[in-house]
């Protein structure tokens, strides 16, 4: 599969990653809000673990985000040695046919060939 492809797939994984992003977001803001809702009423989960369970959740989101953005990085760079690979190859081609041009032993015959 070739660097621009894999660039493609990688956005289309960022574009979930960033939505789950707002789902954490949403859990967390529910969650909290259980917890501070004020009253001293009977709660069916400690609210320590219920902290901790948020804080595993975006200590694990800001992993994956991370991961991501490395990933990224790696394909941009891959990208860039592929292109600078290519432009390399185009410039060796120009350079071998002019090459070929110049060592011609043809110096014409008359004044117009």
């Amino acid at each position: 599969m070739g660097v621009e492809d894999l660039l493609q797939k990688h956005s289309l994984i960022e574009a979930d990653i960033n939505m789950l992003g707002e789902r954490i977001r949403n859990v967390t803001r529910a969650s909290e809000d259980f917890i501070d809702d004020g009253t001293e009423a009977y709660k069916p989960c400690e609210p320590s673990k219920i902290k901790a369970k948020n804080s595993d959740l975006e200590r694990d989101y800001a992993e994956l985000v991370k991961q991501a953005s490395a990933r990224r990085e790696r394909l941009d760079d891959s990208r860039q040695f592929w292109q600078f690979y290519w432009d390399v190859d185009q410039e060796e081609g120009w350079i071998n046919e002019k090459e070929r041009i110049l060592s011609s032993k043809d110096i014409g015959h008359d004044l117009s060939t």
